[in-house]
């Protein structure tokens, strides 16, 4: 054959499939729909991959500090639950605040890195008791001497830190608890004095000691 007849040809050959493309657009229309609705599926399919990883990898990286709180005869415990490792030693905190005349007569490191110190009054009839811990998991901290119904209980707020407040109407004197939730240390409060305003302004003089 020669070449014009191929080119000839060839000249027929894409008439036909113009005129055939013409004639059914439709289709070309449809399968032009159904690969953007496919490539859109596979784009959407690839975000929510995606967010759901990152979202895994956030809460897998983040241990949930949670604690639930228990009355029985005459105590009140906390029991914490998702506590992080320490990150170095017990930081070094103490009230910032006292009030007048009160001296520190003890402080104690303890064993399980745990801190507390003691203040008496100048006539030793008053004391405040101050300690602090890390929070591990499935540890416990308990209030005693908390018959029930010789105590008033009152959420509060401890420069931002959840704590709750007990004054003890029948044998005086305050008892608080507050929590530093990024820090993962739990505080102690109890004062002999029958006044909750004395206790929170302690508690919430608490800070880093040099």
């Amino acid at each position: 054959m020669r070449s014009f007849d191929i080119m000839e040809e060839l000249a027929h050959m894409d008439d036909d499939i113009l005129l055939r493309a013409e004639a059914d657009p439709p289709k070309r229309r449809n399968l032009f729909s159904r690969t953007v609705r496919c490539a859109a599926a596979a784009c959407l399919s690839l975000v929510l991959m995606v967010t759901v990883w990152l979202a895994v990898d956030v809460t897998a990286g983040e241990e949930v500090l949670r604690w639930t709180v228990r009355y029985r005869e005459n105590r009140v415990t906390y029991l914490f639950k998702g506590g992080a490792e320490r990150n170095g030693p017990l930081p070094n905190y103490a009230p910032g605040w006292l009030p007048e005349g009160y001296t520190l007569i003890l402080e104690n490191w303890g064993i399980m890195e745990d801190r507390s110190l003691t203040y008496e009054s100048e006539d030793q009839k008053q004391y405040i008791s101050f300690d602090y811990t890390y929070i591990s998991d499935r540890m416990s901290m308990e209030f005693h001497s908390m018959a029930a119904g010789t105590y008033e209980h009152q959420a509060v707020d401890i420069n931002g830190m959840p704590g709750d407040l007990y004054f003890n109407m029948e044998f005086r004197g305050c008892k608080l608890i507050w929590i530093d939730k990024d820090a993962r240390v739990v505080f102690r409060l109890s004062i002999s004095e029958d006044d909750p305003e004395t206790a929170l302004r302690i508690a919430r003089s608490v800070a880093l000691a040099e």
